[in-house]
């Protein structure tokens, strides 16, 4: 770390629309940290989209060590900015108050191009935090977003995609921080520490493991269309034809569930699904990630990635390179932490099953490597030091 300035604390503001739970670890780090006076400025609205639990008011109010300043976030309804957030309080707070950084994300954002023109104006850096892109962008839309970007010191990105994608379209390699993403890891080493084997085995036994040729996948994701499950409940289906007899838990409900419970029914695999239904409890989730032989996501990857490998459990998804899935679908490499079926190909997806559940499960050779990406790079104490390093190079010499 550099000194402060005039040996005091450098303010940072952090402009976001509301704070989702799996963001409280790393924003109690930054408000706790000795070297920077860090500021979360976050309205409560859930009717923006972005996560299905996200902290109310009174709820980030009781939440221990984070620095938090609430400020009302709206959206525009009408037909020319029906996608345009507003954050009026944001422009007052760059404009007149005594601020050395500001993080902010969203091109997509009336209050944030405002606020990014009078930092330039003011002399304040702009630090981008964001995904940056999820797949080779060009034309109209990478034009605009370009020219947004540029209003911006250092960014703050997701993935390696992002940062080779900007490095190769003008970008500096010094100005460009691959952060990652993060969990609440804490706490989930600590669930994942005390698990037993006999835990295991119990909701193993639960799942209709009964003999030792049983595999038990999991799904864990809101049950909708583009989660597209009914591929994985027809893989299911050609494996037990070819003699292998994989159940499968769902985690999470949707509009979707009575659909895919009649679908089993029809193709006669009611008895190996199990609706988990929703869950919010760590507990619970992390021992059915450790229980289950590898996680499966026919459709999008994002969060779910570093919940299941932070257990242990690898995943197979569909390869798309189209911008299907989040930044975190780099924690998946090919043999080591999971592994990759054609999209929408029910035959591709049981053939792939079959290689890491048959003979033998992968769990064992690859539980190691998907708790190791975790534990190395997808978690708060790592992404606090690489946004001090951020920190550190947008401040004046």
């Amino acid at each position: 770390m550099t000194s402060n300035i005039d040996n005091r604390k450098i303010k940072v503001a952090h402009f976001i629309w509301w704070i989702p739970h799996y963001r409280v670890p790393i924003f109690r780090r930054l408000s706790q940290n000795s070297y920077i006076d860090f500021e979360v400025c976050a309205g409560d609205n859930t009717d923006i989209p972005g996560g299905a639990k996200v902290a109310s008011a009174n709820e980030v109010g009781n939440i221990e060590g984070v620095n938090w300043r609430h400020l009302k976030s709206r959206r525009f309804k009408g037909p020319l900015f029906k996608d345009f957030e507003w954050q009026p309080e944001a422009v007052k707070i760059v404009l007149k108050e005594d601020i050395d950084i500001v993080i902010s994300l969203g091109y997509l954002s009336l209050s944030n191009i405002l606020v990014r023109i009078i930092c330039k104006l003011r002399g304040i850096p702009v630090i981008e935090w964001s995904q940056g892109v999820k797949c080779h962008e060009k034309g109209i839309r990478w034009f605009v977003r370009k020219l947004y970007f540029k209003f911006a010191s250092a960014f703050l990105l997701y993935g390696d995609f992002a940062r080779v994608f900007f490095v190769s379209h003008g970008f500096s390699n010094h100005q460009t921080f691959v952060v990652y993403n993060s969990l609440n890891h804490q706490e989930q080493v600590e669930i994942r520490e005390q698990i037993s084997q006999s835990d295991i085995d119990g909701l193993r036994q639960k799942f209709g493991v009964h003999n030792p040729d049983t595999r038990l996948v999991v799904h864990s994701g809101r049950l909708e269309k583009q989660k597209k499950i009914p591929v994985l409940l027809k893989a299911i289906r050609l494996l037990n034809d070819e003699g292998c007899i994989v159940n499968l838990i769902l985690i999470g409900d949707g509009r979707e569930r009575e659909n895919l419970e009649v679908l089993a029914r029809e193709i006669g695999v009611e008895d190996q699904v199990f609706f988990y239904g929703s869950c919010y409890e760590e507990k619970e989730t992390g021992l059915v990630f450790s229980s289950t032989d590898i996680c499966v996501a026919p459709g999008a990857v994002g969060l779910v990635a570093m919940h299941s490998l932070v257990y242990g459990t690898a995943i197979l998804t569909c390869k798309n390179d189209t911008g299907l899935h989040g930044p975190e679908i780099e924690t998946i490499k090919e043999g080591c932490t999971g592994g990759y079926f054609k999209e929408d190909d029910a035959r591709d997806l049981a053939n792939k099953m079959k290689k890491m559940l048959y003979p033998v499960s992968c769990k064992h050779k690859m539980a190691k490597a998907c708790m190791d990406v975790i534990d190395n790079y997808y978690n708060p104490k790592y992404q606090e030091r690489v946004i001090i390093q951020a920190i550190n190079y947008v401040l004046p010499e």
